[in-house]
């Protein structure tokens, strides 16, 4: 996603370098809707269950810090959890592409 929008031009509505404008300045509804569609993009990306816990962040920053702080650490644990769930996924009679979408 990071490389998704600094291709775009839009990695500053994330790392906080964009600044939300004053509300009585003219570049504040331009700031809006970028910060909306970011948004947009974010939750298209997510799990529904990530997406219901983050739809009261009121900017893309705040998805992309509550995100960042649940999920960019590494975790021995979780990793171990997710190396056991890949060795347990079988196929059992599920089509191959959902097969291939579980691993």
């Amino acid at each position: 996603m990071k490389k998704f929008l600094f291709a775009k031009n839009n990695i500053g509505f994330i790392d906080g370098t964009i600044n939300k404008p004053a509300a009585k300045l003219e570049t504040y509804m331009r700031w809006m809707c970028c910060d909306v569609m970011i948004k947009g993009w974010l939750a298209i990306a997510m799990e529904k269950d990530i997406r219901l816990s983050v739809k009261y962040a009121n900017t893309a920053s705040e998805i992309w810090s509550d995100l960042e702080e649940r999920f960019g650490k590494e975790s021995a644990p979780r990793a171990y959890e997710l190396k056991q769930s890949l060795t347990t996924t079988r196929q059992q009679g599920s089509y191959v592409s959902s097969y291939y979408m579980k691993l």
